[in-house]
């Protein structure tokens, strides 16, 4: 040793036994060992906001005493005394009066409503901390759109769940009273799962071209088909999960769960695209295709590998396309795909040919009615589906 190193380090006589801690180091060991285990607070601004989005969860595998939880969601700050963000709304506004629209009176109030979620300035970088009981976990920072996704994995007490739900939140710092949580929808490893598409399936639609749907998105009140929701619920009753998928992006996820809610439809997760709301071109993004819906559905048949699933939607949009190729990659464990045809917009014969030609005929049907579901989905039981 050197006579530096001596210089800088306390020599302590041997005793023959060990010192014993100080209460002072004890405490401090038990500080840090508690700050590995939980990450700190979420970094967000009292004048940033989280959404998170209803979501699932699933047994890990070979544990029924835990549940890993996938965690979405949208960091952003609301802008809401800003005379940019008024202005933009208005002049959205003006861009739906001027293609036909006619935003009006009430439509005019709630076209003003929605439109101005899309207009709020999206956080990225921001580390999100979320929680259930005492169980934390830092996700991955938001990316440039504002969003961020991980997963929580709960055990103990944390993970009995109370009516088959958790209830998962942000942690935000010291002195900020904010709630911002949602409901976690727990499914068990085995059963059969319903995930349904919402626009033109459960919600009435218009039309497929562009100006139609942002009408439908924007400035109509939301209607759901006749019959669906109790076709659901007899679903739900019977024992099935139920997952609901559309293309809309996220600032419309209040519309959208109030609709459902409303509606009486079974609760469940809820998985809305996210879009860059600082491009100039965001209006027209609503009606653009996107490959969101198959993402989703790979994230659900990996979570839940031992359940069978049945996809609705509807033959208008694309999920005759999204849901073939769903069936062909994941073969025996898509029980049944149902489309809805629209009496006023009959479905394309060829197309579906087309779409289907390598899935068995058990496997596919489409329907009007919502009482034909329960049918459908018991001769794809009977007929070849094991």
């Amino acid at each position: 040793m050197t006579t530096s190193s001596r210089a800088s380090h306390r020599v302590v006589p041997d005793t023959g036994r060990r010192a014993a801690p100080t209460l002072l180091a004890l405490l401090l060991t038990a500080t840090a060992t508690l700050t590995a285990q939980r990450p700190p607070a979420s970094s967000i601004a009292d004048d940033e906001t989280v959404v998170l989005f209803p979501t699932w969860a699933s047994r890990p595998a070979g544990r029924d005493d835990a549940w890993r939880i996938a965690v979405v969601g949208q960091v952003f700050e609301p802008e809401t005394d800003s005379k940019l963000r008024e202005a933009l709304v208005e002049a959205a506004i003006v861009s739906l009066d001027a293609i036909g629209l006619d935003p009006t009176g009430r439509a005019r109030a709630r076209a003003r409503e929605r439109l101005a979620a899309f207009v709020v300035d999206d956080e990225s970088g921001e580390r999100i901390v979320v929680a259930v009981g005492d169980t934390r976990a830092a996700m991955p920072r938001s990316s440039l759109d504002g969003s961020f996704a991980g997963e929580l994995l709960v055990t103990g007490d944390d993970a009995r769940a109370l009516g088959g739900t958790l209830t998962l939140r942000v942690v935000l710092p010291d002195g900020d009273a904010r709630a911002m949580s949602t409901l976690v929808h727990c499914h068990e490893s085995e059963g059969v799962m319903i995930v349904s598409d919402i626009d033109d399936t459960v919600r009435i639609g218009t039309g497929d071209d562009a100006r139609s749907r942002l009408r439908d998105a924007i400035v109509a009140e939301y209607r759901a088909v006749p019959g669906m929701a109790a076709a659901y619920r007899a679903l739900a009753e019977d024992g099935a999960a139920c997952a609901w998928l559309t293309a809309a992006p996220w600032p419309l996820h209040g519309p959208y769960a109030e609709f459902l809610r409303s509606g009486g439809f079974p609760a469940g997760s809820l998985r809305m695209r996210t879009i860059p709301l600082g491009r100039p071109d965001w209006l027209a993004a609503l009606a653009q295709p996107t490959r969101h819906k198959r993402r989703a559905l790979d994230e659900l048949l990996a979570a839940f590998p031992d359940r069978r699933f049945v996809l609705i939607g509807d033959t208008i949009q694309d999920d005759p396309e999204i849901f073939a190729d769903v069936a062909l990659a994941h073969g025996d464990r898509v029980l049944a795909i149902l489309l809805r045809e629209d009496p006023a917009r009959p479905p394309d014969a060829e197309r579906l040919a087309r779409c289907f030609t390598r899935i068995p005929r058990a496997k596919h049907a489409t329907f009007r009615e919502a009482d034909e579901i329960a049918h459908r989905i018991a001769a794809a039981r009977r007929d070849g589906a094991p």
